[in-house]
């Protein structure tokens, strides 16, 4: 879907009255396409519709550690955030849920994340910076954990001798019933002693068959975050002989049982797999999920909180103060107190359901109704449907993850964290608007520029092929005719009526 420009009567009528011609040097050209019944000029149709990330409605210490990242590396405050939440989400471990009233059912707090930014917008070193007390709980745990490992697995090689020892006896005498007997035991013992895996709970490019196998050894949760996009062409099958592999993905997003086949292995059936995944990555990596068409139609992409920040280059300082150490400390302790209280949780085989309080599922109640309406067939959502639809789980997941940061031991999501929750919806349906209904996995962007350029108001096709031949998307007239095609339908410019071989076009007066 494209941006459609309102109705005239919706169009600002402080708009300046132009006449409907307008002269360039010796050429005099009609510009009645652009003016309204009043006479005025129809104003530019906006191309770009995202929203800066609202900092002032997140929770308290989430808010000062993002503007305190975003000053400390210049970068826009999106960037960590956008790492933050699935953090948070990597911190729960798929200990805990959330019971929604639009749902009826409970929702894991799984959290999909993707920000894009160009090359050169300190991505990784936002990602070290919001990920430290991730890799130093996970390497604590592996640490304390080291003794009790070796041992439990020293004992499981051992039982698996016995089992060896006595199989072997059996075999060379059916009828030694002393040799049955310790067989049996030997086995119930064994299955007793399961193999313990080192502690893993973040990985980074890896395939979804290994991706099952980190899931099934780590108690079905695990976190995925990178500054790269190579989980992304995993996932669209890299490895696979370009087959995308979706359906752990998929399921992990909702909590669904997913079995997996393994090459020269067993089947590895997850019960309640959890997976958060953070990437800020280039924005060619949204081009080509939304150029795959089984990503799309599968729902893969809907499964996003992506967002397209501003950039901050050009403008940005050398030399800034970093995170304040007692800022980064708290940050650290708060995010390590719920790691150790989903740990605990893990360990013990229990699962943590949270309601809503009064006041947050009123606030949920009544935005999840106006969210509803808009996604009727006249509402600005319906294009958006399959993702604004998971955007409403989201707002309650995010909402959840905000009380469990605050206090692991919560008992009920809180109003002021669905407050925060509720007010990023317009910032991520911004995006989600323009990522997914404008051209950018195209190069509408680039085209629009080169109109910009043009000495008048009226050009060919070729005249912008010219301009732009070197770029490999636009090798023909044709792929730059449909680009131009698209700005048409924006509002930017009109189709002339034919005359010759190629297209003319005519642009819009404000351009």
């Amino acid at each position: 879907m494209s941006y459609v420009p309102e109705k005239p009567d919706a169009w600002d009528k402080s708009a300046p009255q132009l006449q409907t011609t307008h002269t360039t040097g010796s050429e005099i050209v009609d510009i009645v396409d652009f003016v309204d019944a009043d006479g005025k000029v129809i104003p530019l149709p906006s191309f770009d519709s995202r929203l800066a990330l609202p900092v002032e409605v997140l929770p308290e210490l989430i808010r000062e550690y993002v503007e305190a990242t975003s000053e400390a590396l210049q970068v826009e405050p999106d960037l960590p955030f956008s790492m933050i939440v699935p953090a948070l989400s990597c911190a729960t471990r798929g200990r805990f849920t959330v019971k929604l009233p639009s749902a009826g059912f409970r929702e894991p707090l799984s959290i999909y994340s993707l920000v894009l930014a160009k090359p050169g917008e300190r991505k990784s070193p936002v990602l070290k910076q919001v990920m430290k007390p991730l890799w130093a709980f996970e390497k604590r745990l592996k640490e304390s954990t080291r003794l009790s490992r070796a041992a439990q697995n020293e004992r499981h090689e051992m039982l698996n001798g016995r089992v060896k020892h006595y199989r072997a006896l059996v075999a060379k005498d059916p009828q030694n019933r002393e040799a049955q007997a310790e067989q049996e035991q030997a086995l119930a013992d064994l299955e007793s002693c399961k193999p313990i895996s080192e502690p893993q709970l973040i990985t980074q490019d890896v395939t979804p068959e290994r991706l099952a196998g980190i899931l099934f050894e780590q108690g079905e949760s695990v976190g995925v975050f990178s500054a790269e996009g190579g989980s992304i062409a995993t996932f669209k099958g890299r490895y696979n002989e370009g087959k995308a592999n979706l359906d752990l993905i998929n399921g992990a997003y909702s909590g669904d049982p997913v079995t997996v086949d393994r090459q020269g292995g067993k089947s590895l059936h997850l019960e309640e797999p959890h997976l958060a995944i953070g990437l800020a990555v280039q924005p060619d990596v949204w081009r080509e999920m939304n150029a795959s068409q089984e990503m799309r139609t599968r729902g893969f992409n809907d499964r996003w909180l992506v967002v397209y920040p501003l950039s901050r280059m050009g403008q940005r300082e050398l030399q800034r103060e970093p995170v304040p150490a007692h800022l980064q400390s708290l940050w650290d302790r708060k995010v390590t107190e719920l790691f150790q209280r989903s740990t605990d949780l893990l360990n013990a085989g229990q699962r943590v359901e949270l309601p809503l309080s009064p006041e947050a599922e009123a606030m949920y109640l009544s935005w999840w109704k106006d969210t509803e309406h808009r996604l009727g067939p006249d509402g600005d959502l319906a294009e958006l449907s399959g993702w604004a639809t998971k955007l409403t789980g989201t707002v309650g997941r995010s909402a959840t993850a905000f009380s469990l940061l605050n206090d692991p031991h919560c008992v009920q999501v809180k109003g002021e964290d669905m407050a925060a929750a509720v007010g990023l919806a317009p910032y991520y349906i911004s995006h989600a608007k323009y990522l997914h209904e404008s051209h950018l996995a195209g190069g509408t962007e680039v085209i629009l520029r080169k109109v910009k350029e043009m000495p008048g108001p009226v050009f060919s096709t070729r005249d912008i092929h010219k301009r732009v031949e070197k770029q490999n998307r636009f090798k023909t007239s044709e792929s730059v005719s449909v680009e131009l095609s698209a700005l048409a339908h924006l509002g930017f410019l009109v189709k002339m009526p034919d005359e010759g071989k190629s297209k003319k076009w005519k642009r819009h007066p404000l351009l």
